[in-house]
């Protein structure tokens, strides 16, 4: 009898939050304002550069939900 494998279920709040993680990447590395070197530039620049973070800690994640699904093989 083969073991069975737990199925997990999909987290569909970690798709949308994924979603905005990607949007901010896009909008970090296209969307520019204020003159370089101004306070609203720098702002700007940190609030859509934090979308790596965020698509890191989702990768983290979704690695440790799914990782009780995998099973490693002896060579």
């Amino acid at each position: 009898m083969a073991a069975e494998v737990k199925k997990t279920k999909m987290l569909n709040y970690i798709n949308v939050f994924r979603g905005l993680a990607i949007l901010l990447i896009v909008a970090g590395h296209s969307m520019q304002f204020g003159e370089i070197g101004s306070l609203t530039q720098k702002i700007s620049v940190e609030v859509f550069a934090g979308g790596i973070a965020l698509f890191i800690f989702i990768s983290g994640f979704l690695f440790q939900h799914l990782s009780g699904k995998y099973e490693f093989k002896n060579i």
